[in-house]
């Protein structure tokens, strides 16, 4: 069995809602799945797991601060006990996929008005 874990940061529920679902539908094919919110995954180790999910909220086409924080500390330790190497090749087996959440007037979320 596949072991999966989603790391996901959520401000306005947006983002935790994706995560509830990607882990029920992962769930429903079979996959063990753990749902961690990023500042409880600091001691998770990614090479524990076959498939990692990373969530975020989109701000300023980025990922938020704490999510990136978490990911550069994360890849700073590996290169640091040699577990990765800059030009690496893959690990096979270990797959990863980062998704991401956004909202504003370019949704819907707000009604449009027009200028005049």
């Amino acid at each position: 069995m596949e072991k999966t874990i989603i790391i996901y940061e959520s401000k306005t529920g947006n983002t935790e809602k994706v995560a509830l679902t990607i882990k029920d539908g992962l769930e429903d094919a079979g996959l063990e799945v753990s749902l961690k919110k990023v500042d409880d995954a600091s001691n998770i180790d990614f090479f524990d797991y076959d498939l990692i999910y990373i969530g975020s909220p989109s701000y300023n086409w980025r990922p938020i601060k704490s999510i990136s924080d978490f990911l550069t500390n994360k890849f700073n330790n590996y290169k640091e006990k040699g577990k990765i190497k800059i030009g690496s090749p893959r690990i096979p087996g270990k797959n990863s996929l980062v998704f991401c959440t956004y909202s504003g007037p370019h949704t819907g979320m707000r009604p449009f008005q027009r200028v005049k």
